[in-house]
Parts: structure tokens; sequence; C-alpha cells
């Protein structure tokens, strides 16, 4: 798969294991969209594409490259345009405005946005690529730029914390978080004996600590995970425990929700979630991609049991329903990408109250993903059966509702990066439902090599009609 970018790091940091730490493909513009040419910022009507749950509102050509976005409390959406540079506005009638920073040029990156917030009466955004934070006055459009250059180089994703400050993780060394206060003056924290890992996301649970994701971009083998931190007003430092009892690779984004720690996983394809109060990991698979061996999982943002991520090789948005057990992944194009040309890079996301919001650098639109939406059909376990013992008989999965094509049994589980079950034995007596309604059961021989090591594993029985995947996990522990 090619990648025609290493989007934030620059020459500073290389990119982390076989994916690349914030690489992005070359990418297919959706043929879908019809977007109008517009060679200057301006205001303009998005034409919109609906299947199924998702919309997509197209941008202008020549390609914005969008990246970073944000809602707003009365429903529209900021995001970041790379190649303005600047920030767009998408309202709910599907007008966009456009905010440049700086002076217009055609096409290409002109910086990298990967955080987009909205603090202290402005929109903000990271300018990575010339190390400053920039926030554009809604009402005048003027813009406010705070050069970090010097103390914080390379800010990469936002946060406002609960005291009402805001804060940026810095993709410089030594590590450092940046904080803005509302007097826009900058402060800066380091991180005692923090090595080479640098703070890749953090999340507040107080005006003081919280969690945060790290890695050693440098060092594909070097120490990465999820972290508790703290910071130190007088003497401008932070302290950080590592978060022990599981192997995170390349944590990449964390969401704290409902006493859970989410973590995304830029190399496997999985979502992890970590029990606070029990100081318990789960492993929650995605379902496997045939052109990927990993479906590049970035973004997590949780609300309470929901929670939302997105799939950058997967080309997909899942849901997950930690309290049902469930997941449910929406293909971001229609039809559903056959190979890694066809990705449209969905590198951010934006939680609202009825779904998902997405920016599809490549695709040249900004997507939402209607979590309302009901595809028709659905999967469970029989009985609401949620442990299950390797030794025991059969598992019954029920489909329920109706669809018009014919659905796919596909299976994945937790024992490895791919989601690819290989020491774990996973058989469902039907690989197909033709077109028809349910309720339809799939019994699932479920058993184990004696070389898979004893540990509590994710099992997923997945039926998908192409655009939507419908996920019921069981959970197997092995002795």
């Amino acid at each position: 798969m090619a990648r025609a970018r290493v989007a934030v790091v620059l020459a500073v940091l290389a990119v982390v294991g076989g994916a690349g730490l914030f690489a992005w493909q070359a990418g297919a513009q959706t043929e879908s969209c019809r977007p109008p040419t517009l060679d200057a910022p301006g205001t303009y009507q998005t034409q919109r594409i609906q299947f199924g749950a998702v919309t997509e509102y197209c941008l202008p050509n020549p390609l914005r490259l969008a990246n970073g976005i944000a809602v707003a409390p009365d429903g529209s959406v900021w995001f970041g345009e790379q190649a303005l540079p600047g920030l767009g506005h998408l309202f709910t009638n599907g007008t966009v405005r456009e905010y440049p920073w700086s002076a217009w040029n055609e096409g290409g990156f002109k910086t990298g946005i990967w955080g987009v917030s909205l603090w202290d009466g402005r929109v903000w955004g990271t300018d990575s690529d010339n190390s400053a934070l920039v926030g554009v006055d809604p009402a005048g459009g003027t813009p406010i730029v705070l050069d970090v250059s010097v103390r914080a180089p390379f800010p990469y994703t936002l946060t406002v914390s609960p005291d009402n400050s805001l804060w940026f993780t810095s993709l410089s060394s030594p590590a450092k978080l940046g904080r803005v206060g509302s007097d826009m003056a900058v402060t800066t924290f380091s991180f005692e004996g923090f090595g080479g890992l640098q703070p890749i996301q953090v999340e507040f649970v107080n005006s003081t600590s919280g969690y945060l994701a790290a890695l050693s971009p440098l060092d594909p083998a070097g120490d990465r995970g999820l972290y508790r931190f703290s910071v130190d007003e007088g003497s401008r430092t932070v302290g950080w425990s590592k978060v022990e009892g599981h192997q995170l690779s390349e944590p990449v984004s964390v969401s704290v929700s409902g006493g859970v720690a989410w973590v995304a996983q830029h190399g496997p394809s999985n979502i992890v979630g970590y029990e606070i109060a029990a100081r318990a990991w789960t492993v929650y698979p995605t379902t496997p991609v045939a052109y990927s061996s990993t479906t590049l999982p970035y973004f997590v943002e949780a609300q309470g049991s929901s929670v939302w991520f997105n799939e950058h090789y997967g080309n997909r948005v899942g849901h997950i329903d930690a309290a049902a057990g469930t997941l449910t992944e929406y293909s971001e194009s229609d039809p559903a990408a056959a190979d890694g040309d066809h990705v449209q890079n969905d590198l951010t996301i934006a939680v609202s109250p009825n779904g998902l919001w997405f920016t599809s650098m490549s695709g040249g639109y900004v997507g939402f993903v209607d979590g309302t939406h009901d595809p028709g059909f659905s999967i469970s376990t029989a009985n609401g059966t949620k442990e299950f013992s390797i030794h025991g008989p059969s598992i019954r999965f029920d489909v329920t509702g109706s669809w018009s094509k014919t659905l796919r049994v596909l299976v994945s589980d937790s024992e490895n990066s791919s989601s690819v079950p290989s020491k774990i034995s996973i058989v469902p007596y039907l690989t197909t439902l033709p077109a028809g309604s349910g309720p339809r059961a799939i019994p699932v021989d479920i058993s184990a090599k004696p070389s898979l090591l004893p540990g509590r594993y994710t099992i997923g029985i997945t039926v998908t009609d192409g655009l939507v995947y419908q996920t019921a996990y069981v959970f197997v522990t092995v002795d």
C-alpha cells in the first residue's frame, strides 16, 4: 500500500511498525461526489450523498484535504482543511463557510491540521507543520496565532480540561504537554524520565490528572502504552505511571468514560478497554479485511458504554456497545473498499448526540454516520450468553430482522493483532444467509489448540451485507 506522506512527523519522527504512525494512503476520491470547483476559499452549498446510515457532504475541488473535526453545540461541524490551510464550518443545512489561515495557494498540503476544538469563543486547530495553534473567531474570521515552535513544537491533538483550559500534545523531544490559559499565555509541562516516549493524546478526568496514550515513535520496539498522569502547576512537570496488565501496540488515542479507558491501537485490528476499578483489560476485535493485515483503528471516542472509532485501512466507522456486547461497522463508501487503493483516509472523528462525524482526506468529503439508523438485521448470542466454555457444546447465535441481500458470516478473535483466528478454531455451521428474514440460528463450534496460551479471549461472529457489519461478542477463558 502506498503511503504518500508522513503527515505530522516530518523529518523529526519516524514511522512506527508496518502500518506507519500518521501515514496516509494515496486513496481515491469518491466517485459519487460531483463537487464544484472552488479555486479560492469561499461559501458554498454541499452536494449530499446518502447510503444506509452514511451521509457524505462533498467538498469542492481542488481537494481540501479535510482532517481534524469537532462538533459545535448547535449541531454544526468544524473541520480542518490542510490544503487551504484553514477551517471549514459545515452548517446543518449543508452550507460550508471556509476560514483561511493564510494566503490561498491552490492544491497540495499547506499544513498538518490534526486537532480541532471549540474553546474560549474560538475554533482552534493545530498547525503542526508551522508549530503553532490557530484560533478563528467565527464572527469575524480573524485568526489568532500562538507560536509554540520553541516551547512545544509540532502540536498534534487538542483537549479541553475540566478547568476550561486548552491542552495540546507536542511531538517534541523531550516530551512535553502544552497548556493555553484564558489570557492566551502558553505554559509547557515536561515529563520526568519519560525516555523516548511521546504523549499522543491526553484525556482528563479532573483538572490536573487523567490518562494518556504514548509511544516511542523513533523505536517501534520501544516502550508504549496507557499511562496515568498528573500535572504539577508549581514545578511545571508531569508525573506518570504505566497502566500494567496488557501489552499495547502503537496506542494512538484514548477516551475515558463510564469507568473505562478506551484505547485505539494503530497496528492491531482491535480496540481495547481498561476497566479502571477492576484493573481488567478487554480486547474487542474488528472484522478483518482481505486486503490488509490490519484495519488500522485510529481515534476512539466513548460516551458511557457507547464507543465510536474509525478504521483507517478498513475504510469503516465502528461502534461498540459494550453493555450489549456488540459491534456495528459501517462502510464509508458504496461499494465498500475492495483494496487499499480505495481507502479514503478517514483519519479523525467527532461524536455527536446521535452519531459520528468523520473526515475523509482523499475522499473529498466530510461524513456522518447516523447511529440511530436501523440496517434491518442484527445478531446476538442465544439467551444473551456472554461467557462461553471452550470445552462446552456449540454456542448459538441468532440473526433477526430482514435483509434484501445475501449475508456473509465472518469470524474474528482477540488472540493476535490481525483479529484472524489461528490457535482458536471458530466454525459456524452456516457461512451465508440468503436474502430473507429471521430469526435464523447459527450454531458455532469453538475449540482451541493446546499451544494457545491461558487467558481471556474475545470471539466475534459477524453477519454483513457488504456495507454494514453486525458482530456479537462472547468471551472465552482458557485455563
